[in-house]
């Protein structure tokens, strides 16, 4: 004979965190990124420490958080989903290359939650002749 004992004084189960983080205003291209650059093949120059992620419209706001923490990444732009979060990562040493920055992208994809992740390109000034 088996006596089921209950759990009185006991807390409930909380649920999980589906609020996504807080987005500041905009601010992304300030002097010390243009420091911050890589070069493609085809010429197109990529910053080393700004990234877009996109997370599943599933992901938890404790899973974004997570991925944030993990990386030391702060939330510039966008967001959330189904719009992309602009990442600002701490910077890469000297001697970041492309390489460097998509295996960055590469790892980032792997996180729980994460969809994909994208490298920001530089958009030079148009010059009028």
């Amino acid at each position: 004979m088996f006596a089921m004992v209950g759990n009185p004084g006991g807390r409930r189960c909380q649920p999980g965190d589906t609020t996504p983080p807080s987005v500041p205003l905009a601010r992304i291209l300030v002097p010390e990124d243009t420091g911050l650059l890589v070069s493609s093949d085809s010429g197109t120059r990529y910053y080393r420490n700004l990234v877009s992620v996109q997370f599943y419209d599933t992901t938890g706001g404790d899973q974004v958080r997570g991925v944030l923490a993990r990386w030391r990444a702060t939330i510039v732009a966008g967001g959330p989903y189904p719009s992309a979060y602009i990442l600002r990562l701490p910077a890469p040493g000297p001697g970041a290359t492309r390489n460097g920055l998509d295996s960055l992208l590469a790892a980032l994809r792997e996180e729980p939650g994460v969809q994909d992740a994208f490298p920001i390109a530089l958009r030079e000034p148009a010059h009028l002749h």
